[in-house]
């Protein structure tokens, strides 16, 4: 099922139960060395990968480039991928674009006792507009340009997400 939000002019996409349980262990596990908050690192092998967890489920998906009014499909992910493993929310921001990305996919590999989501907003002065809840095998496709932060979590957990930058075809 796909969940479509809009804000800003363009459209946010939640794709539920894209991983599963095991999956997101594996990742989980793969990154259990990492000791930074948040990195981002060319992992081909990684990115390659998470596609093959998800590429037969979204490639033949039509998704919606809103704000410049074209259909585009996801054929496969980029390199770069983001691994974070967050110890406290972390704050407004836009995230960092690499060779002219326009959309990020990030994928929730824990549930948290309470909350963990994240929050987009319409611009720098506004509350939220869009949020998406922290469900385990969720991923979020958007637009790069969106800024968002993540919802409170409970001190003492661990909120685990890994990143990608897909390659789309108009």
């Amino acid at each position: 099922m796909i969940e479509v939000k809009q804000c800003a002019g363009t459209n946010i996409y939640v794709l539920k139960n894209i991983l599963s349980q095991e999956q997101c262990n594996h990742f989980i596990e793969e990154f259990s060395a990492v000791t930074e908050m948040q990195i981002i690192k060319q992992l081909p092998e990684v990115a390659d990968n998470l596609w093959s967890f998800i590429g037969n489920k979204i490639s033949a998906v039509e998704f919606m480039d809103a704000s410049r009014s074209k259909k585009f499909h996801i054929s496969s992910l980029k390199s770069h991928i983001t691994i974070t493993k967050a110890r406290f929310a972390v704050g407004r921001h836009i995230d960092k674009q690499f060779g002219g990305d326009i959309f990020k996919m990030f994928f929730y590999l824990n549930k948290l006792s309470a909350d963990g989501g994240t929050n987009f907003y319409e611009n720098p002065d506004a509350d939220h507009v869009a949020s998406v809840k922290n469900e385990i095998g969720s991923c979020i496709i958007f637009d790069m340009g969106l800024e968002h932060s993540s919802q409170p979590f409970p001190s003492g957990e661990i909120k685990y997400v890994i990143g990608a930058r897909p390659v789309i075809n108009y």
